[in-house]
């Protein structure tokens, strides 16, 4: 029992050596991990310039390869303006060009377009702006109705085709609020055009719109466009640096939600009229269009695949 006492008080001892030893690495790892908590909530711009370079990388190791099939790019470039003349074009051409892309067998068509004021080059508008202006009255002879307003025709068009029209929305106090009434009701109202599905059900009370991006006011097209054809918007939001990582695909403007350009063409060519906001504990994980789903983050954007540089994808001229 004697020799057993000094035994014990040693491992004791060397224990508490042992304790202490290990203090430093104890609070060396506290403080690390304090920091590195710190730094991700606090998200300084160093440490977000760092991880936009960590996803840069990635695209350009993953990169490459054919793009999915059916998606075509038609471009108002250079030799479609020299053949047509300078942009804006008449919107009988705008039209012309619809009617076309339809005839080939286009299944949706969205128009990165903002058609937010009247054609000024209107054989009605022309004739209204001499008598305004210049107190002269211009007869115009064997032209029927229908081809004196070019805003119509587009109109005309946009109906009988598969075409979104785009609307530019506006954050902050970029402009003051617009009446709900003014935005287009064709595009995506929080009822019944949208419905949400709860994977976990959020707190009580908590809004579908809660996380998402909100938008106070939106630039939007002429009333006959927006009830001739679907409404989405077609903002980007840049990083920093200037480039494009991510993009919203819903955005909440005055209680109700509407999609981006490219998932409201999307939806148009797979006949779904009706989106599905999947959401959680966090918010929306997710926005289904018919079969598909596309996870996004609770503020409804998601970062771009992008498939390579420009023109990965096949491009026509506008004009051809």
């Amino acid at each position: 029992s004697a020799a057993a006492e000094p035994a014990a008080s040693s491992r004791a001892g060397a224990a508490r050596r042992h304790a202490l030893s290990a203090l430093p690495c104890l609070v060396t790892g506290v403080l690390t991990l304090a920091l590195v908590l710190a730094l991700y909530l606090a998200q300084p711009a160093p440490l977000q310039q760092l991880d936009r370079q960590a996803y840069d990388l990635f695209l350009r190791l993953t990169a490459g390869g054919e793009p999915p099939p059916g998606i075509v790019i038609v471009d108002i470039d250079e030799k479609s303006i020299a053949s047509l003349g300078q942009w804006p074009w008449p919107r009988y051409l705008v039209a012309a060009l619809l009617e076309n892309l339809d005839s080939a067998g286009a299944s949706a068509i969205g128009l990165d377009i903002l058609f937010s004021e009247a054609d000024r080059t209107s054989v009605s508008h022309v004739r209204s702006m001499l008598k305004r202006f210049m107190d002269l009255d211009m007869t115009v002879q064997g032209l029927p109705d229908e081809v004196l307003d070019n805003d119509a025709i587009l109109a005309d068009a946009l109906a009988a085709t598969p075409s979104v029209v785009s609307m530019y929305l506006r954050f902050g106090a970029e402009r003051a609020p617009l009446p709900a009434a003014s935005l287009p009701a064709a595009s995506l109202p929080a009822a019944p055009g949208l419905a949400v599905r709860e994977l976990e059900a959020p707190a009580p009370g908590v809004s579908p719109t809660a996380g998402l991006i909100t938008a106070g006011s939106a630039t939007l097209p002429l009333p006959a466009f927006s009830t001739a054809a679907p409404v989405a918007f077609y903002n980007a939001d840049l990083d920093s640096d200037g480039l494009l990582r991510r993009m919203s695909l819903v955005i909440a403007v005055q209680e109700k939600i509407y999609a981006g350009l490219a998932l409201r063409t999307l939806m148009l060519a797979r006949g779904v009229s009706a989106l599905v906001l999947e959401t959680g504990a966090d918010g929306t994980e997710g926005v289904r269009v018919g079969d598909l789903v596309i996870p996004v983050s609770p503020d409804g954007t998601m970062p771009v695949l992008f498939r390579g540089p420009g023109r990965a994808y096949p491009y026509v001229s506008a004009v051809d």
